[in-house]
């Protein structure tokens, strides 16, 4: 930020826009280098996560800035000793306030109206609480990816299960119309009007935005002494995120004219599409996640759609629950276990559920920990429930999606108290055979 800073105040933009430009200009694109990283399986593995973060402290600390100089220049403020505590202090108000209000009333709020069961009142309510995110963030005088940034970090604590359930309902509405919308409003400002800059500026520009990008990026990783400094160059390097909304509205606020930002748009998606060949290419001496197939992913989904069609989780539930007390030792659960042709049971704290295990979660452990750890500690205690009412092939979704083999069934009013229970073996035997 501060080489961009100097470098663009040279080039004439004066402070005040050099420090705003030089903040959308050394930023990076999270969800970018996130997509980079899931398609190349690198997203779990300690280099993809270090990247990862880097990329996201990286954006968070240039859109803190941005947002500071766009008030700052859309107000007329100066910079004043009393701006610059204010500001600070509106910012430290609005994180403080969101983060609690996250942490203790938006959970709340969604568990209540998980319990209510009503189809899509969840997903409304996220809708509705993300704008609340936005809407304050705008008027504490920061931008509104910064409320949306802190809606989605409140957020991470709820349950796996919560995640992976809202991030499938919002995947199409994201993907299929904001995204699009977004893209085609930038694009209906591309114009011609950066061919009338001067060369030098454009050289300059160009340069900035790629070459020093990459050099500042590799000079900060080697003086943190962070590896591979060549691929955290190239993750920093990434674009056409957040910084194209910052753009957008420097453009409308009369900061820059249509021809820097038209220019802007062309590199931006030049580095788009040459980043994630060259992250590729970088990377291709590190190792992948691998992905051990399932037996569901075998079956077409299609099929099981159909074959599952009109059943309910009740119909299908096996009321006879395979169960383990949570103190049970995990080499005597084994001992017991093992031969009775069962695989998969439910960890159980009196009538209470507390997770679920698998026979070869406990097998495959050394030999020090089966010897020292009891059940509770080898299972997942994160887990999806199922409900007598709920759609079978939903049932099927949750166990694919959280890699378990056997779910509880609970009525909503006792979510830790188990009817019953359905397993990978029953829904396999429903599929193959004829039902009634």
């Amino acid at each position: 930020l501060a080489v961009m800073f100097i470098i663009l105040a040279q080039m004439g933009f004066g402070y005040v826009r050099a420090l705003a430009l030089a903040s959308v200009v050394s930023m990076s694109s999270l969800g970018v280098i996130t997509f980079v990283l899931m398609e190349l399986g690198m997203l779990k593995n300690p280099i993809g996560l270090r990247l990862f973060s880097i990329v996201a402290i990286v954006e968070f600390m240039a859109i803190l800035s941005a947002s500071t100089s766009l008030e700052f220049i859309t107000e007329n403020k100066t910079f004043t000793l009393e701006n610059i505590i204010i500001i600070p202090l509106k910012v430290i108000a609005f994180f403080t306030v969101g983060t609690l209000a996250g942490l203790y009333l938006v959970p709340k709020i969604l568990e209540y109206a998980n319990r209510l069961r009503v189809k899509g009142i969840t997903y409304g309510l996220i809708f509705g609480l993300l704008l609340l995110f936005v809407y304050f963030a705008e008027v504490s005088g920061l931008h509104g990816t910064i409320g949306a940034l802190l809606f989605g970090a409140v957020l991470s604590p709820m349950p796996s299960q919560f995640h992976l359930e809202v991030n499938q309902a919002l995947r199409g509405i994201s993907h299929w119309i904001f995204i699009p919308i977004f893209f085609a409003g930038i694009g209906m400002f591309l114009d011609l009007s950066f061919t009338t800059v001067d060369t030098a500026l454009l050289v300059s520009f160009i340069f900035v935005m790629t070459v020093v990008r990459f050099l500042s990026g590799f000079l900060a990783a080697h003086l943190g002494g962070m590896e591979p400094r060549s691929l955290i160059s190239l993750g920093l390097l990434s674009k056409g995120g957040i910084d194209l909304a910052f753009m957008l509205s420097f453009f409308e606020a009369g900061i820059i004219y249509s021809d820097i930002f038209s220019l802007y748009i062309l590199v931006t998606i030049f580095i788009v599409v040459v980043t994630p060949v060259v992250i590729r290419y970088s990377s291709r001496e590190i190792p992948r996640e691998e992905k051990q197939p399932e037996l569901m992913d075998f079956i077409l989904p299609m099929y099981i759609r159909m074959a599952l069609s009109g059943l309910k989780a009740g119909d299908a539930m096996d009321k006879d629950i395979p169960a383990v007390g949570k103190e049970v030792p995990a080499v005597e659960f084994l001992r017991q276990h093992v031969k009775t042709g069962r695989s998969s049971y439910l960890v159980m704290d009196g009538e209470k559920v507390v997770g679920v295990i698998s026979i070869h979660q406990v097998g495959p452990a050394p030999k020090r920990v089966r010897k020292e750890a009891k059940v509770i500690d080898l299972a997942v205690k994160d887990f999806p429930r199922a409900f007598p009412e709920e759609d079978l092939y939903s049932v099927v979704e949750k166990m694919t999606l959280n890699n378990i083999s056997i779910i509880p069934v609970v009525s909503p009013d006792e979510p830790d108290k188990p009817l019953g229970v359905i397993s990978r073996s029953d829904i396999l035997k429903l599929l193959i055979k004829p039902t009634k």
